[in-house]
């Protein structure tokens, strides 16, 4: 099997190069539409990567996954791309989700995160918590000391912020496993937390099966279509994974009901990656200058900001 297509697609990361010997092997069987195919056969190269008209328009190269593949390889040659996505596979980052076409390099917004991720070997917010789950990692069950630990970002002083009551309905952005949200649910009327990873949702169900008032949402905050307003929104250590803050802030000020509140820890980390053992994950880093800009420009108003021992907190009401 030739580990690199015609037009980039990587071949050694594709879940079907079991059945497929990969197009320059003859494994594809719709050369027909294929202009790529096409195109560097009747040229007599490689790949579209060799090609002096490279980038052009129509075909596989329409998708930006598959050119940025290209880029790689006309700017680090096919050998340098195909170690790098086998390394990554390796380390967690999925090419192909289960039953899918796309993986982790399809979350990327721009040509060069991608080639960021094919180089650095970055995965995904979603690939990472994923794979802590697989490590047996869930805060709620953690032992004392290391709970005495996280509630530096956000203890009792965050909770008591959010000023709970029977007759609130809540909305945790960023809900993990529930480390949070297992003191919250029983405090307030309605209980709803949202995050990007299927498995971290699936443990939070368990964690909060008690609460019968909990649901939960898997999907990307920044993307999905809320049909209700809520009285408190919260938020600690996920504004890290948003590059887009301003747009999150005014998505959360139109989900705010009137009088509601806001509460936000950002950590006072200003590094731009997670480093584990085997992986790498990109983040955002937060500046509280910025946080207070983009709460008045939302047109919420800033009631309270301080400082714990890791993290900087605001409150802001609708």
């Amino acid at each position: 099997m030739n580990s690199i297509a015609y037009c980039g697609l990587a071949c050694c990361g594709c879940s079907e190069n079991q059945k497929c010997p990969g197009c320059q092997a003859g494994g594809c069987d719709i050369h027909g539409w294929c202009k790529n195919y096409n195109c560097c056969r009747e040229k007599g190269i490689n790949g579209c990567w060799e090609c002096a008209d490279f980038p052009c328009q129509g075909g596989m190269l329409d998708k930006l996954r598959i050119r940025a593949f290209a880029r790689f390889a006309k700017e680090y040659g096919t050998e340098e791309l195909t170690r790098c996505l086998l390394r990554n596979k390796e380390n967690g980052i999925v090419y192909h989700y289960d039953g899918q076409l796309v993986g982790d390099y399809d979350e990327c917004e721009t040509e060069d995160e991608i080639i960021e991720m094919i180089k650095g070997g970055n995965v995904s917010t979603k690939t990472h918590y994923d794979l802590l789950l697989e490590e047996n990692n869930d805060p709620v069950h953690d032992p004392a000391p290391l709970r005495e630990y996280m509630d530096k970002w956000d203890g009792q002083v965050f909770i008591d912020e959010l000023q709970l009551s029977k007759d609130k309905s809540v909305l945790e952005i960023g809900v993990g496993t529930g480390r949070l949200a297992v003191k919250i649910a029983s405090k307030c009327g309605k209980f709803t937390g949202i995050d990007i990873s299927p498995k971290t949702i699936e443990r939070a169900k368990e964690n909060l099966a008690e609460h019968k008032n909990a649901g939960l949402i898997c999907d990307d905050f920044m993307t999905h279509e809320f049909d209700e307003q809520f009285d408190v929104i919260y938020s600690s250590l996920t504004f890290m994974h948003i590059q887009d803050k301003l747009t999150a802030i005014n998505k959360i000020a139109g989900l705010l009901a009137p009088g509601g509140r806001f509460v936000l820890s950002i950590d006072k980390n200003p590094s731009g990656s997670i480093n584990m053992s085997n992986r790498t994950v990109k983040i955002y880093p937060d500046n509280p200058d910025d946080i207070c800009g983009y709460i008045k420009a939302a047109g919420l108003k800033l009631e309270k900001q301080f400082e714990t021992e890791f993290a900087y907190i605001f409150v802001a009401v609708n």
